[in-house]
């Protein structure tokens, strides 16, 4: 027979009596405790404009003396071309764009016609932004030979890869430099059809002195 002694009894009560308030403690300060804050992430923005734009902003309204970086550099077959190819020209377009780039590359058909038809003293220029090795910059030279973009690309030196990186928000973009070497507008961001592209081109001309 199973015997139950007295001290054993209360022995059992005392610690039963321990354990429910542990229990109790512990539920107050779960009602009590907040839980962490839920941060949401907002979507991230894409790299470039993915769509060719309906009508450009008019930013094409001052003349700002930003000047365009000095650099002495070579095109994506090795020839070097520096800073000092803006003096022969009153105006030079320089497309900014990237091999990644969906957009910088429907662009391009347009940009070749244009850049075999602009208006006299002026030039058209590419600019290959992630021409970090010679796989891109191989890379390069197919896109702009199969979309007949066959005017010069550069290939960043570090005084334009520094430029890239604290001016360039987005591929495509498009800056209009005058025979100094300064920036003449502001750029144009995203990809524009050629009749969008003679229109901001003809306004910056008006605007030289």
């Amino acid at each position: 027979m199973n015997i139950i002694r007295k001290d054993d009894f209360f022995m059992k009560k005392f610690l039963l009596s321990c354990l429910l308030c542990y229990i109790a403690i512990c539920c107050v300060a779960c009602a009590f405790s907040k839980p962490p804050p839920i941060v949401k992430e907002e979507a991230a923005e894409p790299a470039y404009d993915v769509s060719i734009q309906e009508d450009p902003v008019d930013t094409a309204t001052e003349v700002p003396q930003n000047a365009f970086p000095a650099f002495f550099a070579l095109d994506i077959y090795g020839e070097p071309i520096d800073s000092d190819i803006f003096a022969d020209y009153d105006l030079t377009m320089l497309n900014i764009w990237g091999t990644f780039c969906g957009p910088c590359i429907m662009e391009m058909p347009d940009l070749g016609e244009l850049a075999a038809d602009m208006p006299a003293d002026t030039q058209l220029l590419g600019l290959v932004g992630d021409a970090l090795n010679q796989e891109n910059i191989e890379l390069a030279q197919v896109i702009a030979e199969d979309t007949g973009a066959l005017y010069q690309h550069i290939v960043p030196d570090n005084s334009l890869f520094d430029f890239l990186y604290r001016e360039i928000v987005a591929f495509p973009t498009t800056l209009f430099i005058d025979s100094q070497g300064n920036i003449v507008g502001e750029p144009l961001i995203g990809a524009l059809s050629r009749a969008q592209y003679e229109k901001e081109l003809n306004k910056r001309l008006q605007l030289l002195p």
